[in-house]
Protein backbone atom coordinates (compact mmCIF):
# COMPACT_ATOMS: atom_id res chain seq x y z
CA UNK A 1 0.00 0.00 0.00
CA UNK A 2 1.43 3.36 -1.01
CA UNK A 3 1.79 5.98 1.69
CA UNK A 4 0.87 9.58 0.93
CA UNK A 5 3.88 11.76 1.62
CA UNK A 6 3.08 14.54 4.10
CA UNK A 7 3.49 18.15 2.97
CA UNK A 8 5.69 20.64 4.78
CA UNK A 9 2.80 21.66 7.02
CA UNK A 10 1.91 18.44 8.88
CA UNK A 11 -1.19 20.06 10.41
CA UNK A 12 -3.16 19.93 7.15
CA UNK A 13 -6.53 18.27 7.47
CA UNK A 14 -8.06 16.10 4.78
CA UNK A 15 -11.85 16.25 4.36
CA UNK A 16 -13.43 13.20 2.75
CA UNK A 17 -17.11 13.58 1.86
CA UNK A 18 -19.52 10.65 1.58
CA UNK A 19 -21.07 11.90 -1.64
CA UNK A 20 -23.42 8.97 -2.21
CA UNK A 21 -24.87 9.20 1.27
CA UNK A 22 -25.39 12.92 1.11
CA UNK A 23 -27.22 12.77 -2.23
CA UNK A 24 -29.94 10.64 -0.61
CA UNK A 25 -29.95 12.85 2.46
CA UNK A 26 -30.34 15.95 0.30
CA UNK A 27 -33.05 14.39 -1.86
CA UNK A 28 -35.29 13.36 1.04
CA UNK A 29 -34.44 16.43 3.10
CA UNK A 30 -35.52 18.91 0.43
CA UNK A 31 -38.68 17.79 -1.34
CA UNK A 32 -39.42 21.19 -2.87
CA UNK A 33 -40.08 21.28 -6.60
CA UNK A 34 -36.88 22.54 -8.21
CA UNK A 35 -35.78 22.14 -11.80
CA UNK A 36 -32.88 23.09 -14.04
CA UNK A 37 -33.41 25.08 -17.23
CA UNK A 38 -34.11 21.87 -19.15
CA UNK A 39 -36.69 20.69 -16.62
CA UNK A 40 -34.43 18.17 -14.85
CA UNK A 41 -35.25 17.89 -11.10
CA UNK A 42 -32.56 19.51 -8.94
CA UNK A 43 -33.71 19.38 -5.30
CA UNK A 44 -31.02 16.83 -4.40
CA UNK A 45 -28.39 18.76 -6.35
CA UNK A 46 -29.33 21.93 -4.49
CA UNK A 47 -29.10 20.33 -1.03
CA UNK A 48 -25.89 18.55 -1.97
CA UNK A 49 -24.33 21.73 -3.35
CA UNK A 50 -25.33 23.60 -0.19
CA UNK A 51 -23.37 21.08 1.89
CA UNK A 52 -20.28 21.51 -0.28
CA UNK A 53 -20.49 25.30 -0.29
CA UNK A 54 -20.85 25.36 3.50
CA UNK A 55 -17.84 23.08 3.79
CA UNK A 56 -15.70 25.28 1.55
CA UNK A 57 -16.81 28.47 3.26
CA UNK A 58 -16.69 27.34 6.89
CA UNK A 59 -13.71 24.96 6.84
CA UNK A 60 -11.73 26.24 3.83
CA UNK A 61 -9.95 22.88 3.39
CA UNK A 62 -6.73 22.62 1.45
CA UNK A 63 -7.28 18.91 0.88
CA UNK A 64 -10.75 17.58 0.14
CA UNK A 65 -12.47 14.99 -2.02
CA UNK A 66 -15.96 13.61 -2.52
CA UNK A 67 -16.44 9.86 -2.90
CA UNK A 68 -19.25 8.25 -4.90
CA UNK A 69 -20.50 4.70 -5.30
CA UNK A 70 -19.99 3.11 -8.73
CA UNK A 71 -23.00 2.15 -10.81
CA UNK A 72 -21.97 -1.52 -11.07
CA UNK A 73 -21.33 -4.32 -8.56
CA UNK A 74 -18.60 -4.11 -5.91
CA UNK A 75 -16.34 -6.74 -4.37
CA UNK A 76 -18.92 -7.48 -1.65
CA UNK A 77 -21.30 -8.81 -4.31
CA UNK A 78 -18.71 -11.48 -5.13
CA UNK A 79 -18.60 -12.52 -1.48
CA UNK A 80 -22.37 -12.36 -0.98
CA UNK A 81 -24.51 -11.97 -4.16
CA UNK A 82 -27.50 -10.85 -2.09
CA UNK A 83 -25.60 -7.81 -0.80
CA UNK A 84 -27.93 -4.80 -1.20
CA UNK A 85 -30.22 -6.97 -3.34
CA UNK A 86 -33.21 -5.60 -1.45
CA UNK A 87 -32.45 -2.03 -2.50
CA UNK A 88 -35.20 -0.44 -4.55
CA UNK A 89 -34.37 1.60 -7.61
CA UNK A 90 -33.98 5.30 -6.78
CA UNK A 91 -37.07 7.43 -7.43
CA UNK A 92 -37.48 8.46 -11.05
CA UNK A 93 -36.83 12.14 -10.34
CA UNK A 94 -33.68 11.30 -8.40
CA UNK A 95 -31.84 9.28 -11.02
CA UNK A 96 -30.64 12.13 -13.25
CA UNK A 97 -29.38 14.02 -10.20
CA UNK A 98 -26.47 11.67 -9.42
CA UNK A 99 -24.48 12.83 -12.45
CA UNK A 100 -25.39 16.45 -11.72
CA UNK A 101 -24.06 16.12 -8.17
CA UNK A 102 -20.76 14.86 -9.54
CA UNK A 103 -20.76 17.81 -11.94
CA UNK A 104 -21.31 20.14 -8.98
CA UNK A 105 -18.23 18.72 -7.25
CA UNK A 106 -16.07 19.27 -10.32
CA UNK A 107 -17.45 22.78 -10.87
CA UNK A 108 -16.41 23.67 -7.32
CA UNK A 109 -12.84 22.51 -7.92
CA UNK A 110 -13.16 19.50 -5.62
CA UNK A 111 -11.66 16.12 -6.61
CA UNK A 112 -14.12 13.30 -7.33
CA UNK A 113 -13.39 9.80 -6.01
CA UNK A 114 -15.04 7.06 -8.05
CA UNK A 115 -13.65 3.61 -8.81
CA UNK A 116 -15.32 0.48 -10.07
CA UNK A 117 -15.48 -2.36 -7.58
CA UNK A 118 -15.31 -0.19 -4.46
CA UNK A 119 -17.95 1.72 -2.59
CA UNK A 120 -17.48 5.30 -1.48
CA UNK A 121 -16.92 4.02 2.08
CA UNK A 122 -13.94 1.93 1.00
CA UNK A 123 -12.23 4.78 -0.80
CA UNK A 124 -12.81 7.04 2.19
CA UNK A 125 -11.52 4.39 4.61
CA UNK A 126 -8.40 3.71 2.56
CA UNK A 127 -7.47 7.34 1.97
CA UNK A 128 -8.17 8.27 5.59
CA UNK A 129 -5.86 5.48 6.74
CA UNK A 130 -3.09 6.54 4.37
CA UNK A 131 -3.39 10.19 5.29
CA UNK A 132 -3.25 9.63 9.04
CA UNK A 133 -0.16 7.41 8.88
CA UNK A 134 1.76 10.67 9.15
CA UNK A 135 -0.38 11.78 12.12
CA UNK A 136 -2.26 14.35 10.06
CA UNK A 137 -5.95 14.75 10.93
CA UNK A 138 -8.72 13.59 8.66
CA UNK A 139 -12.41 14.52 8.87
CA UNK A 140 -14.96 12.18 7.27
CA UNK A 141 -18.02 14.18 6.30
CA UNK A 142 -20.93 11.77 6.64
CA UNK A 143 -24.03 10.92 8.64
CA UNK A 144 -23.53 7.17 8.17
CA UNK A 145 -23.16 5.38 11.50
CA UNK A 146 -21.24 2.53 9.83
CA UNK A 147 -18.35 4.95 9.26
CA UNK A 148 -17.84 5.14 13.02
CA UNK A 149 -15.63 2.07 12.74
CA UNK A 150 -13.02 4.32 11.10
CA UNK A 151 -12.74 6.79 13.98
CA UNK A 152 -9.28 7.03 15.55
CA UNK A 153 -7.41 9.72 17.50
CA UNK A 154 -6.68 11.39 14.13
CA UNK A 155 -9.90 10.52 12.25
CA UNK A 156 -13.17 12.15 13.26
CA UNK A 157 -16.62 12.32 11.70
CA UNK A 158 -18.65 15.43 10.95
CA UNK A 159 -22.26 15.37 9.79
CA UNK A 160 -21.84 18.51 7.69
CA UNK A 161 -23.86 20.58 10.15
CA UNK A 162 -23.10 20.81 13.85
CA UNK A 163 -22.24 17.32 15.08
CA UNK A 164 -18.69 15.97 15.33
CA UNK A 165 -18.07 12.39 16.43
CA UNK A 166 -14.86 11.17 18.06
CA UNK A 167 -14.12 7.94 19.93
CA UNK A 168 -16.22 9.09 22.89
CA UNK A 169 -19.12 9.75 20.54
CA UNK A 170 -18.80 6.25 19.12
CA UNK A 171 -18.98 4.81 22.64
CA UNK A 172 -22.16 6.79 23.25
CA UNK A 173 -23.72 5.51 20.02
CA UNK A 174 -22.67 1.85 20.02
CA UNK A 175 -21.53 1.19 23.57
CA UNK A 176 -18.17 -0.06 22.25
CA UNK A 177 -14.99 1.57 20.99
CA UNK A 178 -14.63 2.20 17.22
CA UNK A 179 -12.56 -0.91 16.54
CA UNK A 180 -15.43 -3.13 17.72
CA UNK A 181 -18.21 -1.41 15.76
CA UNK A 182 -17.80 -4.03 13.02
CA UNK A 183 -18.55 -6.71 15.64
CA UNK A 184 -21.81 -4.97 16.51
CA UNK A 185 -22.70 -4.68 12.82
CA UNK A 186 -21.75 -8.31 12.19
CA UNK A 187 -24.06 -9.52 14.94
CA UNK A 188 -26.95 -7.12 14.29
CA UNK A 189 -26.69 -7.01 10.50
CA UNK A 190 -28.02 -4.14 8.42
CA UNK A 191 -31.40 -4.46 6.74
CA UNK A 192 -30.76 -1.48 4.45
CA UNK A 193 -27.72 -3.24 2.93
CA UNK A 194 -29.26 -6.72 3.21
CA UNK A 195 -26.52 -7.84 5.62
CA UNK A 196 -28.19 -10.72 7.52
CA UNK A 197 -26.44 -10.71 10.91
CA UNK A 198 -27.84 -13.07 13.57
CA UNK A 199 -31.63 -13.44 13.84
CA UNK A 200 -32.94 -11.99 17.07
CA UNK A 201 -29.84 -9.88 17.72
CA UNK A 202 -30.13 -6.12 17.41
CA UNK A 203 -27.56 -3.39 17.99
CA UNK A 204 -28.41 -2.94 21.68
CA UNK A 205 -28.21 -6.67 22.37
CA UNK A 206 -24.97 -6.99 20.40
CA UNK A 207 -23.47 -4.09 22.34
CA UNK A 208 -24.51 -5.65 25.63
CA UNK A 209 -22.84 -8.95 24.75
CA UNK A 210 -19.68 -7.19 23.63
CA UNK A 211 -19.42 -5.41 26.94
CA UNK A 212 -19.09 -8.88 28.48
CA UNK A 213 -17.05 -10.61 25.78
CA UNK A 214 -13.87 -9.19 24.29
CA UNK A 215 -15.03 -9.47 20.70
CA UNK A 216 -17.48 -11.26 18.41
CA UNK A 217 -15.27 -14.31 17.95
CA UNK A 218 -15.04 -14.83 21.72
CA UNK A 219 -18.81 -14.46 21.99
CA UNK A 220 -19.45 -16.98 19.20
CA UNK A 221 -17.04 -19.48 20.76
CA UNK A 222 -18.89 -19.13 24.06
CA UNK A 223 -22.23 -19.65 22.31
CA UNK A 224 -20.89 -22.75 20.54
CA UNK A 225 -19.83 -24.12 23.93
CA UNK A 226 -23.32 -23.56 25.32
CA UNK A 227 -22.21 -20.77 27.66
CA UNK A 228 -24.64 -18.20 26.24
CA UNK A 229 -28.06 -19.24 27.51
CA UNK A 230 -31.49 -18.93 25.97
CA UNK A 231 -32.77 -18.63 22.41
CA UNK A 232 -30.26 -15.93 21.60
CA UNK A 233 -27.42 -18.21 22.60
CA UNK A 234 -28.82 -20.90 20.33
CA UNK A 235 -29.17 -18.41 17.50
CA UNK A 236 -25.58 -17.22 17.96
CA UNK A 237 -24.33 -20.79 17.76
CA UNK A 238 -26.48 -21.64 14.75
CA UNK A 239 -25.69 -18.53 12.74
CA UNK A 240 -22.05 -18.04 13.71
CA UNK A 241 -20.80 -18.30 10.13
CA UNK A 242 -23.45 -15.85 9.01
CA UNK A 243 -22.29 -13.42 11.68
CA UNK A 244 -18.69 -13.70 10.48
CA UNK A 245 -19.80 -13.14 6.89
CA UNK A 246 -21.84 -10.15 7.96
CA UNK A 247 -18.83 -8.67 9.72
CA UNK A 248 -16.79 -8.97 6.53
CA UNK A 249 -19.54 -7.26 4.55
CA UNK A 250 -19.83 -4.47 7.13
CA UNK A 251 -16.09 -3.86 7.37
CA UNK A 252 -14.95 -0.80 5.45
CA UNK A 253 -11.71 -1.40 3.62
CA UNK A 254 -8.69 0.60 4.63
CA UNK A 255 -6.33 -1.05 2.15
CA UNK A 256 -8.21 -0.90 -1.13
CA UNK A 257 -6.10 -0.92 -4.30
CA UNK A 258 -6.93 2.60 -5.41
CA UNK A 259 -4.48 5.03 -6.95
CA UNK A 260 -5.08 8.50 -5.56
CA UNK A 261 -2.10 10.67 -4.73
CA UNK A 262 -1.83 13.68 -2.49
CA UNK A 263 -2.09 15.97 -5.50
CA UNK A 264 -5.36 14.25 -6.42
CA UNK A 265 -6.77 15.31 -3.06
CA UNK A 266 -5.62 18.90 -3.25
CA UNK A 267 -8.39 21.44 -3.63
CA UNK A 268 -7.98 23.73 -6.62
CA UNK A 269 -9.71 27.07 -7.18
CA UNK A 270 -12.80 26.62 -9.34
CA UNK A 271 -13.03 28.15 -12.75
CA UNK A 272 -15.46 30.96 -11.95
CA UNK A 273 -16.85 31.04 -15.46
CA UNK A 274 -17.55 27.30 -15.43
CA UNK A 275 -18.96 27.43 -11.90
CA UNK A 276 -21.24 30.33 -12.80
CA UNK A 277 -22.31 28.48 -15.94
CA UNK A 278 -23.19 25.37 -13.90
CA UNK A 279 -25.08 27.32 -11.25
CA UNK A 280 -27.02 29.22 -13.91
CA UNK A 281 -27.89 25.97 -15.69
CA UNK A 282 -29.21 24.61 -12.37
CA UNK A 283 -31.14 27.83 -11.70
CA UNK A 284 -29.25 28.20 -8.40
CA UNK A 285 -29.42 31.99 -8.29
CA UNK A 286 -29.04 31.99 -4.49
CA UNK A 287 -25.58 30.45 -4.82
CA UNK A 288 -24.64 32.84 -7.62
CA UNK A 289 -25.37 35.78 -5.33
CA UNK A 290 -23.77 34.13 -2.32
CA UNK A 291 -20.45 33.74 -4.10
CA UNK A 292 -20.64 36.98 -6.08
CA UNK A 293 -20.97 35.11 -9.36
CA UNK A 294 -24.39 36.38 -10.42
CA UNK A 295 -22.83 38.69 -12.98
CA UNK A 296 -20.01 36.40 -13.99
CA UNK A 297 -20.68 36.33 -17.69
CA UNK A 298 -19.44 33.87 -20.24
CA UNK A 299 -19.38 36.70 -22.76
CA UNK A 300 -20.41 40.29 -23.38
CA UNK A 301 -22.59 41.14 -26.35
CA UNK A 302 -21.26 43.39 -29.11
CA UNK A 303 -22.66 46.93 -28.75
CA UNK A 304 -20.52 48.61 -31.38
CA UNK A 305 -23.49 49.14 -33.73
CA UNK A 306 -25.72 50.82 -31.16
CA UNK A 307 -26.71 54.30 -32.32
CA UNK A 308 -28.54 57.41 -31.22
CA UNK A 309 -31.27 58.62 -33.59
CA UNK A 310 -31.75 62.41 -33.44
CA UNK A 311 -32.94 63.35 -36.93
CA UNK A 312 -35.98 62.43 -38.98
CA UNK A 313 -33.79 61.22 -41.82
CA UNK A 314 -31.91 58.82 -39.53
CA UNK A 315 -35.19 57.56 -38.12
CA UNK A 316 -36.59 56.90 -41.58
CA UNK A 317 -33.41 54.96 -42.39
CA UNK A 318 -33.95 52.83 -39.27
CA UNK A 319 -37.55 52.11 -40.28
CA UNK A 320 -36.34 50.88 -43.67
CA UNK A 321 -33.88 48.50 -41.98
CA UNK A 322 -36.61 47.23 -39.67
CA UNK A 323 -38.98 46.54 -42.57
CA UNK A 324 -36.24 44.62 -44.41
CA UNK A 325 -35.50 42.60 -41.28
CA UNK A 326 -39.18 41.67 -40.98
CA UNK A 327 -39.29 42.01 -37.20
CA UNK A 328 -38.82 44.53 -34.44
CA UNK A 329 -37.93 44.55 -30.75
CA UNK A 330 -39.40 47.60 -29.04
CA UNK A 331 -38.70 48.97 -25.57
CA UNK A 332 -40.39 52.16 -24.36
CA UNK A 333 -38.67 54.28 -21.72
CA UNK A 334 -41.14 56.08 -19.44
CA UNK A 335 -41.07 58.06 -16.21
CA UNK A 336 -42.65 55.20 -14.24
CA UNK A 337 -44.55 51.92 -14.29
CA UNK A 338 -47.94 53.57 -13.73
CA UNK A 339 -48.85 53.79 -17.39
CA UNK A 340 -51.92 55.93 -16.66
CA UNK A 341 -49.75 58.90 -15.70
CA UNK A 342 -46.21 58.16 -16.91
CA UNK A 343 -44.58 60.19 -19.66
CA UNK A 344 -42.70 58.76 -22.64
CA UNK A 345 -38.97 59.56 -22.58
CA UNK A 346 -37.72 57.61 -25.56
CA UNK A 347 -38.06 54.55 -27.79
CA UNK A 348 -35.47 51.78 -28.18
CA UNK A 349 -35.61 49.54 -31.25
CA UNK A 350 -33.65 46.49 -32.41
CA UNK A 351 -34.00 44.32 -35.52
CA UNK A 352 -30.87 42.11 -35.59
CA UNK A 353 -28.60 41.07 -32.69
CA UNK A 354 -26.32 44.04 -32.11
CA UNK A 355 -28.33 46.35 -34.38
CA UNK A 356 -30.20 48.64 -32.00
CA UNK A 357 -30.98 52.34 -31.64
CA UNK A 358 -32.42 54.73 -29.13
CA UNK A 359 -34.77 57.55 -30.15
CA UNK A 360 -35.01 60.21 -27.41
CA UNK A 361 -38.19 62.31 -27.32
CA UNK A 362 -38.33 63.91 -23.87
CA UNK A 363 -34.83 64.24 -22.42
CA UNK A 364 -33.85 67.41 -20.60
CA UNK A 365 -30.63 69.30 -20.01
CA UNK A 366 -28.99 69.88 -16.62
CA UNK A 367 -31.41 72.71 -15.91
CA UNK A 368 -34.40 70.50 -16.56
CA UNK A 369 -35.28 72.14 -19.88
CA UNK A 370 -35.73 70.26 -23.17
CA UNK A 371 -34.52 73.19 -25.23
CA UNK A 372 -31.09 72.57 -26.66
CA UNK A 373 -31.43 68.75 -26.45
CA UNK A 374 -31.31 67.37 -29.98
CA UNK A 375 -34.15 64.87 -30.13
CA UNK A 376 -37.27 64.04 -32.11
CA UNK A 377 -40.88 64.98 -31.53
CA UNK A 378 -42.84 62.26 -29.71
CA UNK A 379 -45.99 62.65 -31.83
CA UNK A 380 -44.01 62.44 -35.07
CA UNK A 381 -42.06 59.34 -33.95
CA UNK A 382 -45.21 57.51 -32.84
CA UNK A 383 -47.00 58.44 -36.06
CA UNK A 384 -44.20 56.92 -38.14
CA UNK A 385 -44.10 53.81 -35.93
CA UNK A 386 -47.86 53.31 -35.78
CA UNK A 387 -48.27 51.32 -39.02
CA UNK A 388 -45.65 48.80 -37.93
CA UNK A 389 -46.92 48.55 -34.35
CA UNK A 390 -50.54 48.08 -35.40
CA UNK A 391 -49.73 45.56 -38.15
CA UNK A 392 -50.72 42.14 -36.73
CA UNK A 393 -48.60 40.38 -39.36
CA UNK A 394 -45.38 42.21 -38.49
CA UNK A 395 -43.68 40.25 -35.62
CA UNK A 396 -42.77 42.25 -32.56
CA UNK A 397 -40.87 41.45 -29.38
CA UNK A 398 -40.91 43.14 -25.99
CA UNK A 399 -40.09 42.51 -22.37
CA UNK A 400 -43.55 42.91 -20.83
CA UNK A 401 -45.90 43.38 -23.78
CA UNK A 402 -48.75 44.37 -21.45
CA UNK A 403 -46.83 47.42 -20.22
CA UNK A 404 -45.89 48.49 -23.74
CA UNK A 405 -49.48 47.95 -24.90
CA UNK A 406 -50.74 50.24 -22.14
CA UNK A 407 -48.24 53.02 -22.91
CA UNK A 408 -49.11 52.94 -26.60
CA UNK A 409 -52.86 52.58 -25.99
CA UNK A 410 -52.84 55.82 -24.00
CA UNK A 411 -51.33 57.47 -27.09
CA UNK A 412 -53.87 56.13 -29.56
CA UNK A 413 -51.84 53.18 -30.85
CA UNK A 414 -52.98 49.54 -30.67
CA UNK A 415 -49.97 47.25 -30.13
CA UNK A 416 -50.73 44.15 -32.23
CA UNK A 417 -48.64 41.31 -33.64
CA UNK A 418 -46.62 40.54 -30.49
CA UNK A 419 -44.69 37.35 -31.23
CA UNK A 420 -42.70 37.00 -28.01
CA UNK A 421 -42.80 38.59 -24.59
CA UNK A 422 -39.52 37.58 -22.96
CA UNK A 423 -41.06 37.93 -19.51
CA UNK A 424 -43.88 35.53 -20.38
CA UNK A 425 -41.59 33.22 -22.35
CA UNK A 426 -39.25 33.05 -19.35
CA UNK A 427 -42.18 31.95 -17.22
CA UNK A 428 -43.30 29.33 -19.71
CA UNK A 429 -39.79 27.90 -19.92
CA UNK A 430 -39.29 27.81 -16.15
CA UNK A 431 -42.25 28.60 -13.87
CA UNK A 432 -40.02 27.97 -10.83
CA UNK A 433 -37.97 31.08 -11.49
CA UNK A 434 -38.36 33.90 -9.02
CA UNK A 435 -37.02 36.70 -11.22
CA UNK A 436 -38.31 37.19 -14.76
CA UNK A 437 -36.70 40.59 -15.21
CA UNK A 438 -34.73 41.28 -18.36
CA UNK A 439 -31.42 41.55 -16.47
CA UNK A 440 -31.92 38.23 -14.68
CA UNK A 441 -32.92 36.45 -17.89
CA UNK A 442 -29.91 37.93 -19.67
CA UNK A 443 -27.51 36.80 -16.97
CA UNK A 444 -28.96 33.31 -16.71
CA UNK A 445 -29.72 32.55 -20.36
CA UNK A 446 -27.26 34.68 -22.33
CA UNK A 447 -24.46 34.90 -19.79
CA UNK A 448 -24.48 38.67 -20.24
CA UNK A 449 -24.56 41.27 -17.46
CA UNK A 450 -26.66 44.22 -18.47
CA UNK A 451 -26.17 47.85 -17.49
CA UNK A 452 -28.05 48.51 -14.25
CA UNK A 453 -30.46 51.46 -14.14
CA UNK A 454 -28.64 52.85 -11.10
CA UNK A 455 -25.45 53.00 -13.14
CA UNK A 456 -27.01 55.68 -15.35
CA UNK A 457 -29.39 57.50 -12.99
CA UNK A 458 -27.41 57.22 -9.76
CA UNK A 459 -27.89 55.03 -6.69
CA UNK A 460 -30.92 56.96 -5.46
CA UNK A 461 -32.41 57.55 -8.88
CA UNK A 462 -35.43 55.91 -10.46
CA UNK A 463 -37.13 55.61 -13.83
CA UNK A 464 -38.32 59.21 -13.70
CA UNK A 465 -34.70 60.36 -13.51
CA UNK A 466 -33.87 58.71 -16.83
CA UNK A 467 -35.08 61.83 -18.64
CA UNK A 468 -32.15 63.76 -17.12
CA UNK A 469 -29.52 61.25 -18.28
CA UNK A 470 -27.20 62.43 -21.04
CA UNK A 471 -28.11 60.97 -24.41
CA UNK A 472 -25.02 58.81 -25.01
CA UNK A 473 -25.26 56.73 -21.79
CA UNK A 474 -29.05 56.73 -22.15
CA UNK A 475 -28.63 55.23 -25.61
CA UNK A 476 -26.26 52.52 -24.37
CA UNK A 477 -28.74 51.54 -21.64
CA UNK A 478 -31.93 51.66 -23.71
CA UNK A 479 -30.57 50.08 -26.89
CA UNK A 480 -29.20 47.20 -24.83
CA UNK A 481 -32.70 46.52 -23.48
CA UNK A 482 -34.16 46.18 -26.97
CA UNK A 483 -31.18 44.15 -28.19
CA UNK A 484 -31.22 41.73 -25.26
CA UNK A 485 -34.98 41.19 -25.58
CA UNK A 486 -34.44 40.30 -29.24
CA UNK A 487 -31.58 37.92 -28.44
CA UNK A 488 -33.57 36.25 -25.69
CA UNK A 489 -36.56 35.76 -27.97
CA UNK A 490 -34.34 34.17 -30.61
CA UNK A 491 -32.91 31.81 -27.99
CA UNK A 492 -36.28 31.03 -26.39
CA UNK A 493 -38.20 30.43 -29.64
CA UNK A 494 -36.83 26.95 -30.45
CA UNK A 495 -37.06 25.93 -26.79
CA UNK A 496 -40.74 26.87 -26.65
CA UNK A 497 -41.39 24.99 -29.90
CA UNK A 498 -39.48 21.95 -28.67
CA UNK A 499 -41.51 21.90 -25.46
CA UNK A 500 -44.79 22.26 -27.39
CA UNK A 501 -45.51 25.62 -25.74
CA UNK A 502 -46.11 27.72 -28.86
CA UNK A 503 -49.94 27.49 -28.64
CA UNK A 504 -49.85 28.41 -24.95
CA UNK A 505 -47.56 31.33 -25.71
CA UNK A 506 -49.59 32.67 -28.64
CA UNK A 507 -53.19 31.74 -27.86
CA UNK A 508 -53.19 32.33 -24.12
CA UNK A 509 -50.34 34.37 -22.69
CA UNK A 510 -49.88 36.92 -25.47
CA UNK A 511 -53.61 37.02 -26.24
CA UNK A 512 -54.37 37.89 -22.61
CA UNK A 513 -51.79 40.69 -22.38
CA UNK A 514 -54.04 43.40 -23.89
CA UNK A 515 -57.06 42.07 -22.00
CA UNK A 516 -55.30 42.41 -18.66
CA UNK A 517 -53.73 45.66 -19.80
CA UNK A 518 -57.15 47.14 -20.55
CA UNK A 519 -58.52 45.96 -17.17
CA UNK A 520 -55.65 47.67 -15.39
CA UNK A 521 -56.15 50.91 -17.31
CA UNK A 522 -59.93 51.28 -17.04
CA UNK A 523 -60.86 48.78 -14.32
CA UNK A 524 -63.87 46.45 -14.39
CA UNK A 525 -67.55 47.22 -14.08
CA UNK A 526 -69.15 46.59 -10.70
CA UNK A 527 -72.68 46.73 -9.33
CA UNK A 528 -72.20 49.24 -6.51
CA UNK A 529 -75.77 48.82 -5.21
CA UNK A 530 -75.32 45.07 -4.91
CA UNK A 531 -71.99 45.51 -3.14
CA UNK A 532 -73.55 47.90 -0.61
CA UNK A 533 -76.34 45.40 -0.02
CA UNK A 534 -73.87 42.57 0.53
CA UNK A 535 -71.77 44.76 2.81
CA UNK A 536 -74.78 45.47 5.04
CA UNK A 537 -75.69 41.78 5.09
CA UNK A 538 -72.16 40.72 6.10
CA UNK A 539 -72.08 43.39 8.82
CA UNK A 540 -75.20 41.86 10.36
CA UNK A 541 -73.77 38.34 10.15
CA UNK A 542 -70.51 39.40 11.81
Amino acid sequence: MSVITPPVDASDTLYLVDGSGFIFRAYYGLRASMTAKDGTPTNAVYGFTRLLLNLLRDRDPGFVAVAFDPSGPVFRNEIYPEYKANRKEPPEDMRPQFALCRAAVKALGIPVLLQEGYEADDMIGTLAARWTQSERPCVIVTADKDMMQLVTPTITMWDGKDKTTDAEGVMERFGVEPARVIDVLGLAGDSSDNIPGVPGIGEKTASKYLQTYADMDTLLEAAAAGKVKGKRGESLAEFADQARLSRVLATIKTDATIDYTEDDLRRTPPDEEELAKFLRAMNFRTFLKEFNLEHKAARQIDKSNYALVQTEADFEAVLRKIRRAGRMSIDLKTTGVDTRTSQLIGVALAWHPGDAVYVPVAHANKDGAREGVEQLDEAWVLKRLKPLIENPDFPKISQNVKLEWQVLQKRGIDYRGAQYDTLLSGYLMDPNRTDFGLAALSTDLLGHKMIDLQEVVGKKGGEADFAAVELEPAMQFAAEDADVALRLAMMMAPELTKAGLDPLNTDLELALAPVIGRMELIGVKIDSDLLLERSADYAVRI
